[in-house]
C-alpha cells in the first residue's frame, strides 16, 4: 500500500485544489461539538482550515448516509421518462470506521440485487471517501462489537492519520490513487518511523475499547434485549442470515407474525358460546392484508364480537349481514399522531393483551422485520384494556365506518367523551401525583465529593 505525508502547509494547499473541482467535507468543532461543514475556497488560510477540523474526534452528529438519501428528491415523472441529473463530484473527508460498516450494509442493499438504487449509486460513485483514524474512543464507542476498528482497513479509499504534526494518507483504492495525484508534488513518501507512530495509536485506540467493551456483543445482546422467557433475538435474523425458531412468547416476521395472528383469531372462534360470546379489539393504523380480514369476518359469524379501532386505511367492510355484521370499526384522528398497535382476545375469561410493531398490512405481515408479544404484566393489561374502552367510547371525534364504505361521526349521547383528553388528563393527573406517593427508587450511596 502506498503511504504518502503532507506537512500543514502543503495539506492546505491540497484542500484548496481539491475544493476548485469537488465538494469537500470535513468534520468540524462547531459550538464545542463535532459536523459535517463544507470546506469553501474563502475558509482557507495559511495556518490551515476553518472552522477547526476535528479530524482526531469522534464521529460527527450526522451520520455520513445523509450524503447518499436525500431528505426529498424527484425519482419520476409521467408520462415523460425521467433522468435524473448528474451527481456532484464530492469528498468525505474523515469518516470513521463505526460510518464505513454502516456505509458498507447500505452498499451491500443499494448497489446491486433487488432493490439496487440508481440515485444512490450515482452519488456513491461520485463521492471519494477518505477515512480517519480514531485515535481516542470514547465510553459510548461500540465499533469492536460489530466487527469494526477505530481506524479503516477497508471501505474507503484514503485513510487519514494526524501524527507530529503531518498528515499520514495511505491508499486504498484507485479512486484514492487518482484524488491523491492532484497533489502530486505537495506530498512525500512516509517514513518508516511515521508509519510505526500511526501503528503504535491504532493499537491504544484497539486497546481502550477493548477496555470500554471487555464483553463480546453476542454475550451481552440476548440479555440487554429480553429476558430468557421473551426470547433471544439474534442479529442474523436482523441480517437475513436465519429465522427465528423456538422462541417462548416474542413472535417475528418474516415467516412467523401472520400466522400468529389468524390463531389467536382463530382460538377465539372456538372457546367462543353463546352464553360466553368471544371478543376481539385491535387498535391500528391500518388494516389490508386478505387472510386477516377473511379471519375476522368468519370470526364474526362465531358469537366473537370484533371492535376495531383502525385510525387510516381500512379495507374491511363492516356492517354486512351474514358476514360482518358483528365487526365495528372506529376511526380518531385528533391533535396527536398515534401510532400504537394493541390486541385484546377475551380468550374464554382468560384475556390476553398484545402489542406489536405490525399494522395488518400485507407489507408489515408478509415482507418486514416486525413483532408480537404478551403483555404479562396484570397492572399494564388493566390499562391497556381502558385506554381500548376509552377510545370506542370516544363521542367528540370519532368516526364509524358504515358497510357502504362511508364514515359517519359518531353520535354525542351523554357527556362528550374525547379519549386524548381523557389520556392527557390522566397523565398530567398522574404527574401531580409522583410527590404524594414518593419515588419509586431507594438512593443506595450517596455521591462522592
Amino acid at each position: 500500500m502506498r503511504r504518502v505525508a503532507f506537512s500543514d502547509t502543503n495539506w492546505s494547499q491540497w484542500l484548496a485544489r481539491l475544493v476548485d473541482s469537488r465538494a469537500v467535507f470535513f468534520p468540524a468543532l462547531v459550538e464545542g461539538k463535532v459536523h459535517w461543514w463544507r470546506l469553501q475556497p474563502a475558509a482557507l488560510k495559511t495556518a490551515g482550515v476553518e472552522p477547526t477540523p476535528a479530524f482526531r474526534e469522534v464521529r460527527a452528529a450526522e451520520p455520513v448516509k445523509s450524503f447518499f438519501f436525500a431528505p426529498a428528491e424527484k425519482v419520476a415523472t409521467f408520462p415523460e421518462k425521467f433522468e435524473p441529473g448528474a451527481a456532484e463530484r464530492r469528498v468525505l473527508l474523515g469518516v470513521k470506521g463505526c460510518d464505513l460498516t454502516a456505509l458498507r450494509v447500505h452498499d451491500r442493499m443499494f448497489l446491486s440485487g433487488e432493490f439496487a438504487d440508481p440515485f444512490y449509486r450515482q452519488r456513491r460513485e461520485n463521492t471519494v471517501v477518505i477515512a480517519a483514524d480514531c485515535p481516542a474512543p470514547i465510553d459510548s464507542c461500540f465499533c469492536n462489537l460489530v466487527g469494526g476498528k477505530p481506524f479503516a482497513e477497508e471501505g474507503a479509499d484514503l485513510t487519514l492519520a494526524l501524527i507530529d504534526g503531518m498528515f499520514l494518507l495511505e491508499v486504498l483504492s484507485d479512486a484514492g490513487e487518482e484524488l491523491l495525484q492532484v497533489g502530486s508534488d505537495l506530498f512525500q513518501p512516509a517514513t518508516e518511523g511515521l508509519v510505526q507512530k500511526r501503528n503504535e495509536e491504532r493499537e491504544g485506540a484497539v486497546r481502550r475499547l477493548a477496555e470500554v467493551n471487555p464483553k463480546a456483543l453476542r454475550d451481552d445482546l440476548p440479555k440487554a434485549l429480553a429476558a430468557r422467557e421473551t426470547g433471544h433475538l439474534g442479529l442474523n435474523i436482523l441480517t437475513g442470515y436465519s429465522e427465528a425458531v423456538g422462541w417462548n412468547k416474542l413472535t417475528t416476521e418474516p415467516g412467523l407474525l401472520k400466522q400468529r395472528f389468524l390463531e389467536l383469531i382463530e382460538r377465539e372462534m372456538r372457546v367462543a358460546t353463546p352464553e360466553q360470546p368471544g371478543l376481539i379489539m385491535a387498535k391500528i393504523n391500518s388494516l389490508q392484508d386478505r387472510e386477516i380480514i377473511s379471519a375476522l369476518y368468519r370470526a364474526s359469524q362465531t358469537n366473537v364480537r370484533i371492535k376495531l379501532n383502525v385510525r387510516g386505511i381500512c379495507c374491511l367492510v363492516p356492517g354486512v349481514p351474514g358476514v360482518s355484521d358483528n365487526i365495528e370499526v372506529r376511526s380518531i384522528v385528533d391533535r396527536f399522531l398515534e401510532h400504537a398497535r394493541v390486541f385484546y382476545f377475551a380468550n374464554g375469561g382468560h384475556e390476553e393483551m398484545y402489542l406489536s410493531s405490525a399494522d395488518w398490512m400485507q407489507r408489515n405481515l408478509d415482507r418486514r422485520f416486525e413483532t408480537i408479544f404478551p403483555v404479562q404484566s396484570a397492572e399494564q393489561r388493566a390499562r391497556l384494556l381502558h385506554i381500548l374502552d376509552v377510545f370506542f367510547t370516544d363521542n367528540v371525534k370519532a368516526w364509524t365506518l358504515q358497510s357502504d364504505g362511508e364514515y359517519q361521526r359518531v353520535r354525542t349521547d351523554g357527556p362528550p367523551i374525547r379519549a386524548q383528553e381523557v389520556f392527557y388528563r390522566e397523565a398530567v393527573a398522574a404527574v401531580r401525583d409522583v410527590p404524594a406517593r414518593g419515588p419509586k427508587y431507594q438512593v443506595l450511596k450517596a455521591p462522592q465529593d
